[in-house]
């Protein structure tokens, strides 16, 4: 176990959490991802930023251009073609619209990852065949009637994110919505609300709507403010970040409903201390030893 004390340095204070080495696992995968995004934007910025004082020149080969820069990208292939032949103009508008797909591919990675988590750990508590609608899939009395249960709002939230997803896999060409006035929106409220009602659970029609306007309406929200910030900025950022929070939430739920009292495990993460409601799972850390995710 980490030694007791308590973290300092951060604005929201935040407290271990025993979990299950399933939760540990997704949360170690979260992180990873956290750094494969940002350290990816920042390379994407850092071009784009140069490219007035480095890539003026816009008819020239972007392999002349980076010439200095060691990539494979630059090996002919095996019938002597180069791999990416493309002008400097042409290499600077994709890599502006890859950063837009990069918010995309991270979205469905860390979703795949808490596919990954909810098969190891509540398969065996899985209604139906396959992993749907999180109001149908995890209506497990179980999980409801713990202790300490998964809360409703958490599952309706994470039911928007998990429908969000589908967008970007299967209507890959297909804006995401930004207005809780979208037809899609709509329609995923009304569904929502058919399931909940099927698989008994206290849910309303104003639950659901406070449910979508918590990640869409906060979308739009947050693009709103970008905007008169003097930012572009897309709306896969936005449902990418409320994917992470949203996911991590239920799994975090869903792990104080089904651990024992007071579990004696090695496996934590750190959380938002407002956000632990069992005591018992409860360790201070130290600063050294915080979890990064």
């Amino acid at each position: 176990m980490p030694t007791i004390g308590r973290r300092t340095g951060s604005k929201t204070p935040r407290l271990g959490m025993v979990v299950a080495p399933q939760m540990r696992e997704l949360r170690t995968a979260q992180t990873r991802l956290n750094h494969f995004l940002w350290t990816t934007e920042i390379c994407y910025g850092y071009v784009l930023a140069q490219a007035d004082k480095h890539f003026a020149d816009l008819e020239r080969p972007i392999a002349s251009t980076m010439a200095g820069v060691r990539s494979h990208i630059w090996f002919p292939t095996s019938q002597g073609r180069n791999r990416f032949d493309e002008t400097t103009g042409r290499f600077l508008a994709q890599a502006q619209e890859s950063t837009t797909e990069l918010y995309r591919l991270v979205l469905v990675g860390y979703y795949a990852r808490f596919e990954e988590y909810l098969e190891d750990r509540v398969k065996n508590l899985r209604r139906g065949g396959t992993w749907g609608p999180f109001v149908r899939s995890l209506a497990s009395p179980a999980l409801r009637a713990a202790r300490v249960p998964i809360e409703p709002k958490t599952v309706l939230c994470a039911d928007i994110c998990r429908l969000v997803r589908n967008e970007v896999v299967h209507k890959p060409g297909s804006a995401l919505p930004i207005s809780l006035d979208d037809g899609r929106v709509q329609d995923w409220r009304a569904k929502l609300l058919t399931e909940a009602t099927q698989n008994n659970w206290p849910i309303s029609g104003q639950d659901i709507h406070e449910a979508t306007f918590q990640v869409v309406g906060q979308v739009a929200n947050h693009l709103k403010d970008a905007a008169d910030a003097g930012k572009q900025l897309p709306p896969e950022l936005f449902y990418l970040l409320f994917t992470f929070t949203n996911l991590d939430q239920l799994a975090c739920q869903i792990e104080e409903a089904l651990l024992p009292p007071n579990a004696s495990l090695s496996t934590w993460v750190t959380r938002p201390a407002e956000r632990v409601r069992r005591p018992d799972l409860i360790i201070i850390v130290d600063q050294t030893l915080v979890d990064t995710g």
